[in-house]
């Protein structure tokens, strides 16, 4: 992987996150290109996720923390805006 892309795992299931060409997330157990994001960290100090094998499509939660479709938000949508963590 080049500097500023990840992959995301579950802790407890151990699948990984990915996104489909119609900006979906979904969980697979094999990683494969869908599951790479760019990670972009913002002015406002939050950081977004981005597909890389779809560009413009985010990851994105709801406010009733169910996945949004990427391809419906931006990068400046709250929506897609996280915390970052220091990882494991």
């Amino acid at each position: 992987m080049k500097h500023g892309v990840v992959g995301i795992r579950g802790v407890k299931s151990g699948l990984y996150l990915c996104m489909s060409s119609g900006g979906l997330a979904y969980a697979a157990e094999q990683f494969d290109d869908d599951c790479l994001f760019e990670e972009n960290l913002l002015e406002n100090h939050y950081t977004t996720y981005s597909s890389v094998s779809y560009p413009g499509n985010y990851l994105a939660l709801s406010h009733r923390g169910q996945f949004r479709r990427g391809n419906s938000v931006g990068p400046y949508h709250s929506s897609t805006h996280f915390l970052p963590r220091r990882t494991m």
